[in-house]
Parts: structure tokens; C-alpha cells; sequence
């Protein structure tokens, strides 16, 4: 996923099967300096660079996914005068 600095996105997870005894899930990220993640899998484009999100099930069972993102910094206009 590519971002630019500041933009807000949400990444989506689900656990299964549907009767699965504990379907919550953590969301981290490898580098909070470049995008940070809350409960809810928001993410935040902080700064150029590149890291994972990984939402993890909290059911113990070691089940996890990742997306890569890649945040670009802010494109940034001239003018000639």
C-alpha cells in the first residue's frame, strides 16, 4: 500500500471460522516513525519510508497477516517567479 505523509487509511482483517472462540486482533507496526496503527487497524502516515501493519489473532493460535506500506513524503509545488 502507498501512502503520502498525513493521509489516514484502514486495513480490514477478519478471523475464522465464524464461530472461532476469540475473533479480536492486535494491530502493530515495524516502524511507528513511518506509519502508526490503532486498535481498529487505522493507520497514519507519519513519514517517508517503509514498514509492515500486521494484524495478529489474539486466540493464541500464532495466526497473522501483514501489508507492506510504503509512505511518500508530500509532494511540494514551485512556482517560478
Amino acid at each position: 500500500m502507498e501512502m503520502r505523509c498525513g493521509e489516514k487509511k484502514q486495513l480490514f482483517a477478519s478471523v475464522s471460522p465464524d464461530t472461532a472462540y476469540d475473533k479480536s486482533l492486535s494491530w502493530v507496526t515495524t516502524d511507528a516513525n513511518v506509519a502508526k496503527v490503532d486498535a481498529n487497524g487505522n493507520i497514519t502516515a507519519v513519514s517517508a519510508g517503509t514498514c509492515y501493519i500486521t494484524a495478529i489473532a489474539n486466540d493464541g493460535s500464532g495466526r497473522q497477516a501483514s501489508c507492506f506500506v510504503s509512505v511518500k513524503g508530500n509532494l511540494i509545488e514551485v512556482n517560478d517567479a
